[in-house]
């Protein structure tokens, strides 16, 4: 069992290898191999303070000791050296509400790198070949952060990802689907709308996206919620009872209200 005074202890003798290791076994990033060039330190940091989040001690000495180093390692161009490895880093600086300059240089960091055809490669060099692996490594940790959502064309990764489904891998292919279970999840169910992935999921079934032009880049634009008027005209919603207005119950409450009526 990894605890906060073993992380401590690993972190402050380097070992990172070691460490990194041990934190990702079991998890779902386990699945992604890392370029043994990218920085070891920062994805074990990434990782650390994810870890300590899910052991609910985040206020420990060690987790500040962690953000510093992290901040302290990101990179002039607002990366860590490696887009996966900076993903895992956004996501670890986005706990707790995180927020700042580093935070608004590490989305523009990944915002740029993104491709026109909607994902990322796996080299810090725009111009490199898309990688699907690494591209839907930095969806799954980050596609259901509103911030990253503001920043990236996560209509397009999407759209990308719905249309080559056939051609990825058997390993990207089950993260694929997967994430895009959980983003239809996140959609139908209680917690808040996600515009983007909620359109972007439904271009599996349509095999394409039908973003209204005008707003090119932005996560939450009028293209996004174009799209999700596309698919509430394929898929409507139940309607609430009128008389009531913000209801979501829909259907069931209109029955409960007529049971009470009679």
């Amino acid at each position: 069992m990894i605890t906060v005074r073993h992380l401590e202890r690993q972190w402050n003798a380097r070992q990172y290898t070691r460490l990194s290791e041990e934190l990702l076994a079991a998890r779902p990033e386990a699945w992604f191999v890392f370029d043994r060039q990218a920085s070891q330190a920062a994805r074990t940091a990434a990782l650390a303070l994810i870890r300590l989040e899910e052991l609910n001690q985040a206020h420990v000495p060690l987790a500040a000791a962690l953000r510093r180093n992290l901040l302290a390692m990101q990179e002039s161009d607002g990366g860590w050296g490696d887009p996966a490895v900076s993903a895992l880093c956004i996501r670890a600086l986005l706990l707790g509400k995180g927020a700042g300059i580093a935070v608004d240089r590490s989305l523009a960091y990944l915002a740029n790198l993104q491709q026109s055809g909607g994902i990322w490669p796996a080299a810090p060099i725009r111009r490199m070949p898309a990688d699907p692996a690494t591209s839907v490594f930095i969806l799954s940790q980050l596609a259901d952060q509103p911030r990253f959502g503001e920043v990236v064309r996560l209509a397009d990764a999407f759209g990308w990802f719905s249309r080559h489904r056939g051609s990825l891998d058997s390993q990207t292919a089950q993260i694929w689907d997967r994430l895009r279970m959980r983003c239809l999840r996140r959609a139908t169910g209680s917690e808040p709308l996600l515009f983007t992935p909620l359109c972007a999921v439904k271009a599996q079934s349509d095999e394409r996206l039908t973003p209204s032009p005008g707003t090119p880049g932005e996560g939450r634009g009028e293209g996004d919620f174009e799209c999700q008027r596309h698919w509430n005209s394929k898929s409507p919603s139940p309607q609430p009872s009128p008389g009531v207005p913000g209801e979501g119950a829909g259907r069931s409450a209109g029955i409960s209200r007529a049971k009470r009526n009679s």
